[in-house]
């Protein structure tokens, strides 16, 4: 009779929702998409764009949106909505600042160029390989042509140079629409010859908001989690399963696999679906941002 009981009851146990939620998170490594540094190469695009984190969804042009679902008890439904978080939308900050200047040997990376679906780690590497004709010989005439080249039309006086710096990346980027070449070699050649250059225009700089960010976390436990539509699906059924409600957040490219599970800490479900996610290794979002928002430099 003992052993009869004692098997009921841990059938039951097996089969309640919130153990077969704690099993697929703690079982299924693929649940666990951590973010992983990419390699920094010299073009814009190479740049994670946390500005657009919240950008993606079915409110076209909408900061701030939150993909979310919870439990209607009265209707006894599972509800989705389009929703959109006033946090969120502020958690990055874009400044602008006109007449600034820098030296030419302080551009580390560009905008555009024909090369640009090339990796290069350094501006060196790239016109080493490219265009080496252009760094020879190593004078200051060759230089002031490389400056002075046509193709070059964002260096020319009478066009505003412009510049994007993220400070989670740290570096400094012109706007160029050409010229990439060249523009290269000319900053390695200032280097070689430690010649300064100095470039005024347009400085747009994109930070981390910590009161903003501070706010999420208060409101959410921010977990990063897999995409991958066999184990979105599987975790989306078992916290459905379980009644909780929660929020997801496509994380920006090149994390196009991981999005963001934002748990509201004001519903007791929640909190618990976190400490099994906590427990279990979880990349914790929130941790990760922050460390962003204190960059080196900048």
């Amino acid at each position: 009779m003992f052993i009869e009981k004692f098997t009921r009851l841990v059938h039951k146990h097996l089969n309640t929702p919130s153990f077969r939620l704690f099993t697929l998170l703690t079982n299924d490594p693929l649940q666990k998409a951590v973010i992983r540094e990419i390699r920094h190469g010299i073009w814009k695009s190479d740049v994670v764009n946390w500005e657009k984190f919240g950008c993606e969804g079915r409110l076209w042009g909408t900061k701030g949106q939150l993909l979310s679902w919870l439990y209607d008890p009265v209707n006894m439904c599972w509800c989705e909505l389009n929703q959109v978080n006033d946090h969120l939308s502020a958690l990055v900050i874009s400044e602008e600042q006109d007449n600034w200047e820098c030296d030419l040997r302080e551009v580390q990376g560009f905008a555009a160029s024909k090369d640009m679906y090339d990796p290069f780690s350094n501006l060196k590497a790239f016109v080493e390989l490219m265009a080496p004709g252009l760094l020879t010989p190593v004078t200051p005439e060759k230089l002031k042509e490389n400056l002075a080249h046509a193709e070059r039309r964002i260096l020319q006086d009478n066009e505003p140079h412009s510049f994007s710096r993220w400070t989670w990346d740290g570096r400094v980027f012109i706007e160029n629409i050409d010229g990439s070449h060249h523009l290269a070699a000319a900053i390695v050649q200032a280097e070689q010859l430690n010649v300064p250059v100095r470039l005024n225009g347009r400085l747009r700089t994109y930070r981390l908001n910590p009161a903003a960010l501070a706010c999420l976390r208060r409101d959410f436990d921010m977990y990063v989690v897999s995409s991958e539509p066999k184990q979105a699906n599987a975790l989306h059924t078992a916290i459905k399963d379980y009644k909780a409600p929660y929020s997801e957040v496509p994380l920006p490219f090149p994390y196009t696999k991981q999005r963001a599970l934002m748990l509201p800490k004001e519903n007791n479900r929640s909190v618990k679906i976190s400490n099994i996610l906590s427990g279990a290794g979880f990349q914790d979002l929130a941790v990760y941002l922050d460390n962003l928002a204190r960059p080196s430099d900048c």
